[in-house]
């Protein structure tokens, strides 16, 4: 039996300390393409991009990529990006592979109920 695809999307937010972004269902190579162009078109003038990883149900090393990729264009941009809420499996990846160094990422998740999918 295989298991279900839980479709990938992203749920946007604003207020006055920035934009979050709530990712769902699978982050992995072929979800990128998408994750990349909704960053964009929704970050280019919010200085504080937040990440909510809380419902993510597959990551892989595409999407750790592009989780880089992200920092470094908010950095070069003089914005930030946080990785919040990212459960154990993904912690354990982020630290293994390094990248806890290169991405902020705290335990906590400031995404909303109406973030969250029913």
């Amino acid at each position: 039996m295989i298991a279900p695809r839980h479709q990938f999307h992203i749920t946007f937010h604003d207020d006055a300390d920035g934009r979050r972004l709530a990712i769902h269902g699978e982050f992995d190579a072929g979800a990128v393409a998408s994750f990349d162009a909704g960053l964009e078109d929704r970050t280019a003038n919010n200085p504080r991009i937040v990440l909510c990883l809380r419902h993510v149900t597959v990551i892989d090393s595409s999407a750790l990529g592009a989780l880089v990729r992200a920092t470094a264009q908010a950095r070069s941009e003089e914005h930030s990006l946080e990785v919040h809420a990212p459960l154990s499996y993904q912690q354990d990846l982020i630290e293994i592979t390094g990248l806890d160094s290169l991405i902020d990422v705290t335990k906590d998740c400031q995404c909303s109920e109406d973030e969250v999918p029913s």
